[in-house]
């Protein structure tokens, strides 16, 4: 038994997650990720309290969704026709890249809200993915079930997490659950699914450890161990116990990382120093 992915729209949920992400402490780059995609806003906002700043997201959402509404339509129809025809088959493949297994009552587990969010973030069972391109014109969002795939790892992931009662500071969870996401999403199971891709956050996957006289990026070298893992025929968890021990051997360097990245932002794509100082390997022996 798999279960369903939910399509579900909502401005509420949508307010939420702009009010959240606007003032988040752990991910303070996401208030530029917001106003970049959404210049008009910052002025909107500028001086409002909690709540009446919540009051004008909402105005703010409803304005783009009705400025936006056949486009939307059509991406929300597109999205639903792909989950449809296609996740279910994908489920059934997660869980087995992850030896997972859902119980009866997962049925209806996991809810995808089409959303002008800038980002795919998510909260507890939903997760948000992004139709900003709609204003745009685009319509056609072929990345939708590797993105849901992406997501869903996380909750599987931590339902490992704590079927173990492993508990991870919030930098090191991040940082492993963003590693395992694109590891998994890129697998040749999903070949017969979508185009093999690597879906995941430059912030993790540019980061770089070096040992044996070697320089690699992280995720190509969990990605090794996860098939050599999984052409043994060993649980995901074997895998996820050797990563886990591996990464809080270099905890402090891992979250330096993250906060290095929260301190610039998505400048360091574009400014090579930034991006060298970045990509400076972690020593891992």
């Amino acid at each position: 038994m798999f279960p369903s992915i939910n399509i579900f729209e909502s401005v509420d949920e949508e307010v939420g997650i702009f009010a959240f992400f606007l003032h988040s402490k752990d991910f303070p780059q996401h208030r530029n990720l917001i106003f970049g995609a959404y210049p008009e806003l910052k002025d909107r906002l500028s001086g409002l309290d909690e709540k009446a700043e919540r009051e004008e997201l909402k105005r703010f959402v409803i304005e783009v969704r009705n400025k936006y509404q056949s486009e939307i339509k059509s991406a929300v129809e597109y999205i639903r026709k792909e989950v449809e025809s296609k996740g279910s088959t994908s489920l059934e493949i997660l869980g087995r890249l992850m030896n997972y297994t859902w119980h009866t009552s997962d049925k209806s587990k996991y809810v995808l809200i089409p959303s002008m969010y800038p980002t795919c973030p998510f909260n507890k069972n939903k997760f948000f993915y992004s139709i900003t391109n709609v204003r745009k014109g685009k319509v056609i969002y072929d990345d939708v079930i590797p993105v849901s795939m992406h997501e869903i790892s996380h909750f599987i992931l931590f339902d490992i997490l704590a079927e173990k009662n492993i508990k991870l500071k919030p930098k090191m969870l991040y940082f492993i659950k963003e590693i395992i996401a694109p590891i998994i999403v890129n697998q040749d199971e999903f070949s017969d699914i979508f185009s093999k891709r690597i879906v995941g956050n430059t912030n993790v996957l540019e980061i770089f450890f070096s040992g044996d006289g070697k320089t690699i990026k992280a995720f190509d070298y969990f990605n090794s161990k996860y098939i050599d893992n999984k052409n043994a025929g060993d649980d995901f968890r074997v895998f996820l116990d050797d990563m886990i021990g591996i990464c809080l051997r270099v905890e402090k360097e891992i979250e330096d990382k993250h906060e290095f990245w929260n301190k610039h932002g998505n400048i360091i794509k574009n400014d090579p120093e930034l991006m060298e100082i970045f990509r400076k390997p972690i020593a891992i022996s």
